[in-house]
């Protein structure tokens, strides 16, 4: 081998071998590749660690499980809901309940926010914070996990999102959870 090609060689190894050390220390290597219908574990940070899955029917509405450092046993479930319905006062759903069908049952959820996104809008939906275990049992009732969006006795929901359903996968759920809340409590 020729000196200019050894020292290519060499040259290519020390800046494998950095990047290599470098996502080591990052959270990079933690996170798990995207599975299509598969509960992993995605977002992490120095303060909380993310499974979720992709929605069934709006694919971009995930569906996650927050896991917050110091609070590493119980998840808060969340979900985002995309609209194009463009509602002037949709911004005003921050902090609003709203009933919704999760799983069959009665229920309500809480919009913490709404922003401008793709030409619509997305909104941040709480569906509150449950022990793993009792995540496991709620999720695990049936597949798939679904929940529908009926409104409140203030608003129709339906005149801000023109699309009130949504399904999730849980395949993977209680082994993602399980490694999700785990992360949580090396934070």
């Amino acid at each position: 081998m020729s000196l200019p090609n050894l020292l290519s060689w060499l040259l290519a190894i020390t800046i494998t071998t950095t990047q290599y050390a470098f996502a080591q220390s990052s959270d990079e290597t933690i996170k798990e590749a995207p599975l299509e219908n598969i509960w992993v574990v995605r977002e992490i940070s120095k303060t909380e660690v993310i499974a979720s899955v992709s929605g069934l029917n709006t694919f971009g509405d995930k569906l996650k499980v927050r896991f917050v450092k110091g609070r590493c046993d119980e998840g808060n479930l969340l979900t985002t809901v995309f609209t194009t319905a463009n509602h002037p006062e949709i911004l005003q759903l921050e902090d609003k309940l709203v009933s919704i069908k999760f799983m069959g049952d009665d229920a309500f959820a809480l919009v913490h926010f709404s922003i401008p996104f793709l030409g619509g809008h997305s909104s941040l939906v709480d569906l509150n914070w449950v022990p793993v275990d009792g995540l496991k049992y709620l999720l695990k009732r049936k597949n798939p996990i679904e929940v529908e969006f009926i409104g409140s006795n203030e608003f129709a929901l339906s005149e801000y999102f023109d699309v009130r359903f949504n399904s999730w996968s849980n395949l993977g759920l209680s082994e993602a959870l399980d490694r999700a809340s785990e992360i949580c409590k090396t934070l």
